[in-house]
């Protein structure tokens, strides 16, 4: 067993100590890099809500007067803004295409089906490669005077006044995003990174 002399030992003692406080330096910086990422992702997240609800949804209702008359409508766009959701990032690879169904349930409750379809693309959340992902919904949402919903547990969009059109943006852009992957993967038996080389296990062993 070696021995050390005091003056050894206290020099591995500070050499322990800054090689500890480096560390914590750099968990510090790490921890201070990711409370700035958020942020920035959701100023990235804001900036495509504003650009996707500036692009407006708009329907022509059915008559009022007509109860069960259905309306359409159909829209399809390119939309090439980045979408940040629930720390990962998101691209639309295809045109989003909307339809919706609208017709009136009584004079003061609008009924709404909505259908959503996109394909999206990312970076898969385990080997960071590409990845994309179809998505299709349908979605149903009541609107409703301001102060006459319907009965309790019905999700309902309240309108201060109903005109010949009526804008659905909002609820395109929200739909949207419920759909997006919490994680996104390039095949569901993706592998991951190797732990100790980063090596994508994919493709070596």
């Amino acid at each position: 067993m070696k021995n050390l002399s005091s003056q050894g030992i206290q020099n591995a003692c500070i050499n322990n100590l800054q090689e500890i406080k480096t560390m914590g330096k750099k968990a510090a910086l790490r921890a201070q890099g990711e409370k700035l990422s958020i942020p920035l992702k959701k100023a990235e997240q804001d900036a495509a809500e504003r650009k996707f609800l500036s692009l407006h949804f708009i329907m022509q209702l059915p008559d009022r007067r007509n109860i069960g008359e259905e309306a359409e409508e159909k829209w399809e766009i390119a939309f090439d803004e980045k979408i940040c959701f629930d720390g990962q990032e998101f691209y639309l690879s295809s045109p989003l295409k909307v339809y919706a169904y609208s017709s009136w349930m009584d004079d003061a409750v609008l009924s709404v089906k909505m259908g959503i379809s996109a394909l999206i693309a990312g970076s898969c959340v385990r080997c960071l490669e590409k990845a994309e992902l179809a998505l299709s919904d349908e979605l149903l949402y009541l609107y409703s005077l301001r102060g006459k919903g319907s009965k309790d547990g019905d999700m309902i969009v309240e309108v201060g006044a109903f005109g010949k059109t009526l804008d659905i943006t909002e609820q395109v852009w929200e739909s949207l995003v419920l759909l997006l992957p919490l994680k996104l993967l390039c095949a569901e038996d993706c592998r991951g990174l190797c732990p100790s080389c980063g090596a994508n296990l994919n493709e070596n062993e």
